[in-house]
């Protein structure tokens, strides 16, 4: 899937610019290599217990009729966003869950390093020192579930890694971290709230208390913005025309959005009539 190289490839490059921001000394290699052997010690029993979570079982099985040729919504259904099932379905046929749990590991890693520049940014070294290390035991442990392959470890990268492109870069990269946010949305529906949340703070972030129209919608502010909120629109508009492709739009939106509501035991009647709208052209 073209998505799932886009999405590969955008950690690799992540990776590299944060490989370059590092003056590497020998503290930092007993620091870094220490949080590696704690991040270990609390993963490893995971890879050796038996598979007891119901998700990860329920993302492989689904992955499992993907390599069948099933088509997601229409003839395999779950109530989330797809890119999570063909991330599961890239590891193969062969222990899907193993490997996802390896996946885990990686990107477990990957966060832990992510937020280090970027709490070094915003704050002192030392509180990015505490922060990373806080991080290592969270993410890597079982008291929040951290060390499960489920779609919490596989969108934290890409949301620390969209504030480590707005703060901790040399010049800002707002498309990017939008893309970063954008495919996230589409492993999870939270991520959208991140999106909003850092869209708020960079239009409030001098303080836009004037009623003045241009001041208070300055044209570079509005570009940052602009450059943010298109990068978090083109994943998701890129995955809404394949699934128009293949006739499946009205099911992605039931599914993958609306469902989850009635899941949280709300009742949305309005997806029903949505569907039903889609269905009558799209599908």
């Amino acid at each position: 899937m073209i998505i799932i190289k886009i999405f590969v490839n955008i950690l690799i490059k992540l990776a590299k610019a944060f490989w370059y921001t590092f003056k590497v000394n020998r503290h930092q290699i007993a620091f870094w290599l220490g949080l590696l052997i704690l991040f270990t010690v609390f993963r490893l029993p995971a890879f050796f217990t038996p598979h007891y979570y119901v998700d990860e079982g329920m993302y492989a099985s689904v992955a499992a009729m993907l390599h069948k040729g099933m088509l997601l919504y229409r003839d395999v259904y779950d109530h989330k966003p797809p890119l999570l099932f063909y991330i599961y379905a890239s590891f193969g046929n062969y222990r899907i869950l193993f490997k996802a749990k390896l996946a885990s590991f990686l990107l477990g890693l990957l966060t832990i390093c992510l937020i280090f520049p970027v709490i070094k940014k915003l704050v002192n070294p030392k509180a990015a020192r505490l922060s990373t290390l806080f991080a290592a035991v969270l993410i890597g442990s079982n008291l929040l579930e951290g060390s499960i392959a489920n779609a919490e470890v596989f969108y934290l990268p890409l949301l620390v890694g969209a504030l480590y492109f707005l703060v901790a870069v040399k010049q800002a990269k707002y498309f990017w971290a939008g893309l970063l946010l954008g495919i996230a949305f589409l492993i999870k529906f939270q991520p959208i709230l991140t999106a909003l949340a850092l869209g708020y703070f960079l239009f409030f972030e001098n303080g836009n208390q004037s009623l003045n129209f241009k001041k208070l919608f300055p044209l570079e502010k509005c570009q940052r913005i602009g450059k943010l909120f298109l990068g978090v629109a083109t994943p998701w508009l890129f995955w809404a025309l394949l699934e128009i492709s293949r006739h499946n739009f009205g099911r992605f939106i039931q599914a993958a959005y609306l469902d989850a509501f009635s899941y949280s035991g709300y009742q949305f009647d309005t997806g029903n009539l949505l569907f039903n709208l889609l269905s009558s052209t799209l599908i």
